[in-house]
């Protein structure tokens, strides 16, 4: 739970009176205007009222692409805006957040005992107080009992018994630390609590121990997810270069324009471009490896749309199909199927 808390952070910057304030974040009221600059949390469920920039919800959503907002958008506590300027206007205090939601949620599944800890609460009831009485008997009736040496043979094999006192009561006690239920009673409460609280941390809400203990009976799941199911790790899967442009030369110039970018799916590029200069074994020309693209002289960041560059003197794009369609061009999207990003 507390791994959770932190997502959300405790300041704001706040806009009062044509100031900004860092303010504790339970403090801000709804209605108020929140400042969220590159790299920062946001604070506060909100609404974006000026400026744009791509969100990485992640934390809140699971969602493996940060997600582009501008004005009128809703934003969640927790998240991040990888890039761009945020005014936002807060709809809900720090007590009602999705993310403080999710929290509550995520204690009250806590508290919600499964049957097997019922049991075990009622199995401990009834053993518990059986292993104390045996092991007070144990600790003092040997001693009044027997007041000389007993020897007990069984299967051949003699034991001597003595009425001390001291060698009985650390007997006892050895009874009733072997027999006592602790790790019993305790190691279930405790699985069920670190499985809800791991299964919170990955974006799955578990309503409670019962539903989390009715999975060891599933055989076959389900998944309904339009599309696709993925892991959340971005990769490039296809490259199809525009007529009169091979691969190898795509792949030089998209890893150049992408090399400055923080976007995940720059990142994607960088690797596959990476990743194909190490395998290339084609007799490509000095210079033309994939992954050995040039450093750009000049970089732009295309909030919401993608990225520029000047590399060799001439200029490059990369981003969303959109922003090639603003720049006039028609771009074919052959592989878009499939759940697939182009």
């Amino acid at each position: 739970l507390r791994e959770l808390m932190e997502l959300s952070p405790d300041e704001a910057t706040v806009r009062r009176e044509g100031e900004e304030l860092a303010v504790p974040a339970d403090e801000v009221a709804v209605g108020e205007t929140v400042i969220v600059r590159p790299g920062e949390k946001v604070p506060l469920d909100g609404r974006v009222v000026e400026g744009e920039s791509a969100v990485d919800q992640s934390p809140i959503t699971g969602e493996s692409v940060p997600v582009d907002k501008t004005s009128g958008d809703d934003v969640f506590a927790g998240s991040i805006a990888a890039e761009g300027y945020l005014e936002i206007e807060v709809t809900s205090t720090a007590g009602d957040s999705t993310l403080a939601r999710i929290i509550e949620m995520v204690q009250g599944a806590q508290a919600k005992r499964t049957e097997t800890e019922r049991f075990v609460d009622r199995f401990a009831g009834y053993y518990t107080p059986v292993v104390v009485v045996l092991a007070i008997a144990t600790a003092t009736l040997p001693p009044l009992l027997i007041s000389d040496p007993v020897t007990v043979e069984v299967a051949g094999y003699g034991f001597a018994f003595v009425g001390d006192w001291g060698t009985w009561f650390v007997r006892g006690l050895t009874l009733l630390v072997i027999a006592c239920p602790c790790a019993f009673v305790i190691s279930t409460p405790v699985s069920v609590v670190s499985g809800i609280t791991s299964a919170a941390k990955n974006g799955v809400l578990i309503k409670g121990g019962n539903h989390l203990e009715a999975m060891g009976d599933v055989d076959v799941v389900a998944f309904d997810k339009t599309g696709t199911l993925t892991r959340g790790e971005l990769a490039v899967t296809d490259v199809i270069p525009a007529d009169g442009t091979d691969e190898a030369t795509l792949l030089r110039y998209a890893a150049a324009v992408e090399r400055r970018s923080e976007h995940p799916i720059a990142a994607a590029v960088l690797a596959h471009a990476d990743a194909a200069a190490a395998g290339a074994d084609t007799g490509a020309s000095e210079g033309s490896t994939p992954g050995e693209g040039p450093e750009p002289t000049e970089f732009e960041s295309l909030t919401g749309r993608g990225v520029r560059a000047v590399v060799d003197g001439e200029t490059y794009y990369a981003g969303k199909p959109a922003l090639f369609e603003d720049l006039g061009f028609d771009l074919a999207r052959p592989a878009t199927d499939g759940g697939k990003t182009a």
